[in-house]
């Protein structure tokens, strides 16, 4: 009938000013839980990476702001680990990578990452031109 067909993700999105142009996206995922949203004072992500340290997750930026997070688990001796008689074995110990595109309002160059009790956080500022500005009436 002449309808262009949009994906359910995209019309999710559609009403909160993402255009195909300039919207955040996940490019390569992971099974990691994660939560990411955006207030006043920019975007933010937590991700929970309960068995990881600090040294072995690296977060880079590349060009087209995408954000790419990678963890690499130091690797397990698996004659210790096969010595080991689990009645429960849920932790995941896995290596992920993660890229996601950054819409372009955001500073990317200036974000900000803590990880604290297993929680990775990211917060990227608005860009100052980006931000609602206060117009007086004269």
């Amino acid at each position: 009938m002449g309808d262009i067909m949009i994906s359910p993700w995209e019309f999710f999105f559609k009403d909160f000013g993402f255009d195909r142009e300039d919207r955040w996206d996940l490019i390569k995922h992971t099974n990691y839980p994660m939560d990411m949203w955006e207030d006043e004072n920019g975007l933010h992500i937590e991700m929970v990476t309960v068995s990881a340290t600090k040294d072995e997750i690296k977060i880079e930026t590349k060009d087209n702001n995408i954000l790419k997070l990678v963890c690499n688990r130091v690797k397990v001796d698996k004659a210790v680990e096969d010595k080991k008689n689990y009645y429960v074995k849920k932790i995941s110990r896995k290596d992920f990578e993660l890229e996601i595109k950054i819409q372009s309002k955001f500073d990317i160059d200036k974000l900000v990452a803590n990880m604290k009790d297993g929680l990775l956080s990211i917060d990227i500022p608005i860009k100052p031109e980006n931000k609602p500005k206060q117009i007086k009436i004269g």
